[in-house]
């Protein structure tokens, strides 16, 4: 064998390593591509139901209600306990809030009558 013909046959072997690291490239390409398809297909078919949409919206509402009603219900408490501590003061309160809820009364009358 020349050295022409040795030289003829690395190239070739060097050229058909190239065309199957070509060939595994795009492979990997495809595959990827592939997998991201199939989560955008999943995405959209998740914002296309309604009702799972809905149930989540639901349920995610009827855990804020939960949360605002135990919140409620501890500031109730609290101020339940203050009021006996300070009775005194929480009766200053409820009249200063009747006699704000008089004017605001009184200055409605007067601007509707004009």
């Amino acid at each position: 064998m020349t050295d022409a013909s040795r030289l003829g046959d690395e190239q070739q072997r060097y050229d058909q390593q190239a065309v199957l690291d070509d060939q595994a490239a795009i492979q990997d390409d495809i595959e990827e591509a592939r997998e991201r398809l199939g989560e955008t297909v999943d995405e959209i078919g998740r914002r296309l139901d309604l009702r799972t949409r809905m149930g989540e919206a639901m349920r995610d509402a009827g855990q804020r209600v939960d949360e605002l009603r135990q919140q409620a219900n501890d500031t109730s408490r609290q101020l339940s306990m203050y009021g006996r501590k300070h009775p005194t003061a929480v009766t200053r309160g409820a009249a200063a809030l009747v006699v704000v809820a008089g004017l605001i009364i009184l200055v409605r009358r007067r601007g509707s009558d004009e």
